[in-house]
Formats: C-alpha cells, structure tokens, sequence
C-alpha cells in the first residue's frame, strides 16, 4: 500500500480540506492511504472520519517560517517517518518550508499545491512572497486548482490542474428532499427563497483564534434563521400580502455590533477575547483608504442597518431570537455540523 502524506493547517471544513476528503473518500483504499500532517493541536472537524477510513494524523506546532523550534520538529519528524516518499503540501505560500525539509530527509515525490490566485495586502504578504519563489526549486511536481492559482504561485513554470472535485449525487436535485423542507418550513411551493450568511463564517474565525479584536462603535442590522423561518410561517398563514412582489425586509429586534458579535462568539466557543478602543485611530484611517483596504475595514466596521421600524408589520410577531440567543444557537448548529 503507498500512504501519501498531505501537509495542512488543520482539517477543518474549508474548501482545499473538503477537496482533499472528496478523493479521499473515492480512492481505492486498499492501494492508497491518506496521511496528515496539521499544525494545530486541537482536534478538526474531518478529524474522526479520516481515522475511520484508515488515515493517521500527526500534528506540528503552528507554522512559524522564523521558528527555529518549529524548523528542528518539522525535520525531525521526517527523520522518524522515512516510509513517506510522496509528500502532498498544502501550505500556500509557505508550502516551500515543508518541502525543502522533505527534500532534505531524501522525499522522492514532493508535490506543491496552490489553491489561490493572490494573498492579502497585509503585514504578512512580502513574507510570503518570498518563500513562495522558492517552492519550484524543493517541489518534484506542481499542481493547482486552476490557471489563474497556478501561473499566479508557479510564475512560468510548469505543473499541472488537478480540478476541485466533487461527488456530483450530493448536490443533485431531489424532489422529496425539496417537498419535505419546504413543508417543515412552511414554504409555498413555487416560491423563491434565497439565503446568505454574510460575514458571519469570517467573523466567528476570528473570534475563535484572536486574543485582541478592535472595539469600533458601529451598528449592523442581523437576523437569525428562526426569525425568518417564524417570519415566513406566521406570512403564509395570515396572507397579509397579495401583491406578486412585494420587498420584505425582516431583522432581529436590536442592531449589533461587530466587537460584541466576536465577544459573544468567543464566550459560546469557550475562548477568551480582549476587545481594545487602541486600533480605532487606525481602522478608521484605512476606512478612508480608497481601494480594496477602505472595502474589506468597512466591510467589517462600517454600519450597514435597515431601519427597525421597515422590518415591522402589522399582526406578525416574529422576533423569537434574540442576539445573544442568535450566537448561541448558531455556533451549536456549527458543532453539529
């Protein structure tokens, strides 16, 4: 059996994670295995359904290009493991750290993966930038998800598209399935029902893992699936509208703010977060920043309400949710999943 091990952050639900599990799940087990290598110490949402389809887990301390500590783990662990000879590697711009202690310790087969076109403007980027121009001199081969991911990391080298699979009956059209939420739901059957999660998926990252978040004074309108699902039922049953369209704009009872969003979700998560007045001076200079910068701050601190007066009607009461019951029972959803 050839085991193949695939070097990550952690193997939570993110879009190269998922990739990676849909092979997974689909490959011939009995002549390939999947290994990880992570770089987190807590356990990950794929964690347990890669042990039980035959995969090891090791686990490394966070990756730290300036870490010496982290350079002498990461070497010894390809010391101590000489029967990995194909090494698959995630780790964007910093995948040529891995890949160099791979060539090192005699790894025939080192493959780099890119799964972006670009990195963020940030502290971090030149950092980045850097490594990456070595990541052709240690790989053995060159994958991306894309043209646009690989002319961007490979800069005229060549490698190969390994598309983004996926298992195409998961996301087939099922009638029954359709029938049956629309029922729990209450939803007419021919009407049209769009949904987006906003910011939320962001923010929740953040608050998981940062020590300190910006205190900004800003107002953000919300509303939690259960309000709009008791929006809707109590809609369908009084047939309060007749018009065919009609613009409805349901929300929670009270505006939030985005530091008490991530304080919230820090506490429900079991994490401890700082909020801090101390970045405002600087987050309200890049707001004035004009270009991607201005867009991502106000993104994140800059009002965004509607009215609480447009988002009540006469004879329906469906504010159940409050804000903090809103977190709470988001982020149990999110465990769940």
């Amino acid at each position: 059996m050839i085991r193949v091990l695939h070097v990550v952050t952690h193997m939570n639900r993110g879009g190269l994670e998922t990739m990676i599990m849909n092979y997974y799940r689909n490959i011939d087990k009995k002549k390939i295995q999947f290994d990880f290598l992570v770089h987190r110490m807590e356990r990950a949402a794929y964690d347990e359904e890669i042990e039980t389809l035959g995969g090891y887990i090791h686990r490394l301390p966070v990756l730290n290009p300036f870490s010496l500590k982290y350079r002498k783990k990461l070497n010894n662990f390809f010391k101590e493991h000489p029967e990995y000879q194909i090494v698959h590697v995630h780790q964007d711009c910093l995948s040529s750290i891995i890949l160099k202690a791979a060539k090192k310790n005699g790894v025939r087969v080192r493959i780099a993966h890119s799964h972006n076109a670009n990195q963020d403007k940030n502290i971090k980027y030149f950092i980045k930038i850097f490594y990456m121009q070595f990541i052709p001199h240690y790989a053995t081969a060159l994958m991306a998800c894309g043209q646009a991911a690989g002319d961007w990391m490979f800069q005229g080298k060549n490698y190969t598209i390994l598309n983004n699979a996926i298992n195409c009956e998961e996301y087939a059209f099922n009638a029954k399935k359709r029938k049956d939420l629309r029922e729990q739901l209450n939803i007419i059957k021919d009407e049209l029902i769009i949904g987006h999660k906003g910011n939320y998926p962001i923010l929740a990252k953040m608050a998981r893992k940062l020590p300190v978040f910006p205190e900004v004074i800003n107002e953000r309108s919300m509303l939690h699936i259960d309000n709009l699902c008791e929006f809707l039922c109590q809609i369908m049953l009084i047939k309060l509208f007749t018009l065919e369209a009609v613009v409805l704009i349901p929300q929670n009872p009270a505006w939030t703010k985005t530091s008490d969003m991530v304080k919230k979700i820090a506490e429900v998560s079991g994490k401890r977060i700082i909020t801090t007045k101390l970045f405002t001076p600087a987050i309200k200079l890049c707001g004035k920043i004009p270009g991607e910068i201005s867009d991502l701050v106000n993104k994140a601190f800059g009002n965004s309400t509607y009215a609480l007066a447009m988002s009540q009607y006469e004879g329906i009461d469906y504010q159940v949710v409050d804000f903090e019951a809103s977190i709470e029972r988001t982020e149990s959803n999110e465990k769940k999943g």
